[in-house]
C-alpha cells in the first residue's frame, strides 16, 4: 500500500507509527512496513518528514531524534513527549484567534466540532469576549464553492486589477484555497481558453448554470490548451498584483503581454524580485534594467508609484513621461 494521497490522512498515519515506534525505541524499516502495511520506501519518506520536527523553540535540543541507519530506524525522543504540552497564555489566544478565523468563513465547520473545542478553549483561557476575529465578507464564496462540488460552470464579472476594468467571464473552478489572507479560486477561464488564478474578493457577480464540467484528471492544462506556468504551487495569472507572484520567471505566460523596459536603483531590486522579468542586467551607476510584460498602464503605474523616484521607464517611448504623469495625479488628488 502506498502513502495516503491527503495531508491529513498522511498525518494521522505518521502519528500512528511514531506512538508505535517510540516505546520500542528502535525497530527495522521491514517491521515497520509489515505492521502498517506499507513500501518501506514510504516508510523512509514518513520518518524523514518527522526528522524535522519538534517543540518550541525549535532548536537542535528540542527536535525529534529519529535516525535511519541502513536498514533500522532509531527513535529517541527523550522527555519532549513524555507528557501532554500545556499551552502558554499567548499560544492559547492565538490558537483561538486563528479558529475563529476559520469558523467566520460559511461552511468551514460543518459538524460544528471546531465550535465547540474553542469554545473550551475560550473559556479555560478566561476569554471573556476579548479575542474578536472580524473578517471581510466574501460574497461570491459560497456560489464559487457550490458550483466546484456540483462541478457546474458560473459566469462571473471579475474585476482585473492590472488592467483596472471589469470583464465577464465563463470558468469551471477546480481548486479554492486561501493564501495571504485573501479567498482565490483557480479555474478553466473559457474567455483565455487556459487555466486562470481570480481571487474570490473581486468577483463582483456569479451567475450559476446547468453546464457540467469534466475535472476527473486532476486537471491537466495542456488538455485544454492552456499555457498556465506555476511556480512553487501557485498558478499565476492575470489577477496577479505587484509583490504577490510567486519567485521565479513566469514571464512566458504572459506571451501576448506588450514589454516595458524600466531602469531601478539597485536598492530597489527586491522590489522586482517576485515580477515576471524577461531579463534583467546591471548596468552602470548601481542601477537595474529590467524587461518584464506589462500587465496594462494601471498596473505600471502602481509600479512606478511603488519604485518611487529613482526609477524610470526607458520604453516605449509612449510611456516614458508615465511615473511623472501618475505621481502628479496622486499629488493632486491627495495634496
Amino acid at each position: 500500500m502506498t502513502l495516503p494521497a491527503s495531508a491529513p490522512d498522511r498525518f494521522h498515519l505518521l502519528f500512528a507509527v511514531l506512538a508505535w515506534l517510540v516505546p520500542r525505541k528502535s525497530a527495522s524499516i521491514a517491521e515497520v512496513a509489515h505492521q502498517f502495511t506499507i513500501d518501506p520506501a514510504d516508510v523512509v519518506s514518513l520518518i524523514e518528514t518527522a526528522a524535522c520536527c519538534g517543540v518550541p523553540p525549535y532548536t537542535a535540543d528540542t527536535l525529534l531524534d529519529l535516525y535511519i541507519d541502513e536498514d533500522r530506524i532509531e527513535a529517541n525522543f527523550g522527555n519532549l513527549l513524555e507528557r501532554p504540552r500545556r499551552l502558554t497564555a499567548p499560544e492559547g489566544f492565538a490558537l483561538v484567534a486563528a479558529a475563529r478565523a476559520i469558523l467566520a468563513v460559511p461552511g468551514a465547520d460543518p459538524n460544528r466540532s471546531l465550535e465547540r473545542a474553542t469554545a473550551k478553549l475560550a473559556e479555560v483561557l478566561g476569554d471573556r469576549g476579548r479575542v474578536a476575529v472580524t473578517m471581510d465578507p466574501v460574497t461570491s464564496l459560497g456560489a464559487v464553492r457550490s458550483a466546484l462540488e456540483a462541478r457546474r460552470q458560473i459566469e462571473v464579472t471579475y474585476y482585473s486589477a492590472s488592467r483596472d476594468q471589469l470583464s465577464v467571464r465563463k470558468i469551471e473552478p477546480f481548486h479554492l484555497f486561501t493564501a495571504d489572507g485573501h479567498w482565490y479560486v483557480d479555474a478553466y477561464c473559457h474567455q483565455a481558453d487556459a487555466v486562470r488564478h481570480f481571487r474570490l474578493d473581486r468577483i463582483t457577480v456569479v451567475v450559476p448554470t446547468d453546464e457540467p464540467f469534466d475535472a476527473a484528471a486532476s486537471w491537466a492544462i495542456e488538455e485544454k490548451g492552456g499555457s498556465a506556468v506555476t511556480t512553487g504551487g501557485t498558478t499565476t495569472g492575470e489577477s496577479a498584483e505587484i509583490g504577490n507572484m510567486p519567485e521565479g520567471s513566469a514571464a512566458a505566460f504572459f506571451d501576448d503581454a506588450p514589454d516595458v523596459e524600466i531602469e531601478v536603483p539597485f536598492e530597489m531590486k527586491r522590489a522586482i524580485d517576485g515580477l515576471p522579468v524577461r531579463s534583467i542586467a546591471m548596468v552602470p551607476g548601481g542601477r537595474v534594467r529590467v524587461v518584464l510584460p506589462m500587465g496594462g498602464v494601471p498596473w505600471l503605474e502602481r509600479l512606478m508609484l511603488v519604485l518611487g523616484a529613482g526609477a524610470s521607464v526607458l520604453s516605449p517611448p509612449e510611456l516614458t513621461g508615465l511615473p511623472a504623469r501618475a505621481a502628479a495625479r496622486v499629488r493632486a488628488r491627495y495634496g
